[in-house]
């Protein structure tokens, strides 16, 4: 093996263990409610699009808490369910 191919290979392990600590996968939430066959969605005052409620997690919070509180933040709607995790989705900026 080159030695430009063993330098190459030590920086991206250094990288991979670096790069999580810069840069920490912070979690979100989006709730989709529906009542009576109409969704919720929020515009907010910094976006052009129109969103379901959500944002970040809190430390030490469920993903359904989080959402729970979003809900009742951004829009004032009560969740009186559990709510369902539809899909973890990993979007890396």
């Amino acid at each position: 093996m080159k030695l430009s191919n063993l330098a190459l290979r030590g920086a991206r392990r250094v990288y991979d263990l670096v790069m999580p600590v810069l840069q920490p996968v912070t979690p979100s939430v989006r709730i989709l409610l529906v009542k009576d066959g109409a969704t919720l969605l929020v515009h907010h005052t910094y976006a052009s699009k129109w969103y379901f409620p959500g944002g970040g997690v809190k430390r030490g919070e469920t993903l359904a808490a989080a959402a729970a509180r979003e809900a009742r933040e951004e829009a004032g709607a009560l969740v009186h369910s559990q709510p369902r995790i539809l899909g973890i989705y990993y979007y890396q900026h």
